[in-house]
């Protein structure tokens, strides 16, 4: 999710995606996989001084939400999860990118 003030912040997630994206495509990476998980808010001390007022409406996950998608990652097998992205928002998980390739690869095919 972007937000107007975090620009900087959210082109480092954007740039974590795309270097997830790129690297999985690789032959020598596709043996060992490489994955994202993509939290939305997540409480920490860090988001605990972020005015309440901007978080109003944002559904914030819990450090441990992330961790269970992080767990969920390292226990399929990298054939299944390779190139994954995982969002986490609260206590709910979606994978993303089977849908992603569905809708964008058909706008780059000959």
């Amino acid at each position: 999710m972007a937000i107007p003030s975090s620009g900087i912040y959210d082109a480092s997630k954007h740039a974590g995606l795309g270097l997830v994206r790129s690297t999985a495509q690789r032959e020598d990476v596709q043996a060992a996989g490489i994955s994202i998980s993509c939290a939305s808010l997540t409480k920490t001390p860090m988001t605990a001084i972020v005015a309440q007022e901007r978080l109003a409406g944002i559904k914030s996950s819990e450090p441990a939400d992330v961790a269970q998608a992080a767990a969920w990652i390292a226990a399929n097998t990298q054939a299944e999860v390779n190139g994954t992205t995982v969002v986490v928002k609260g206590q709910e998980m979606f994978e993303v990118e089977a849908s992603y390739r569905k809708w964008m690869l058909p706008l780059f095919a000959e």
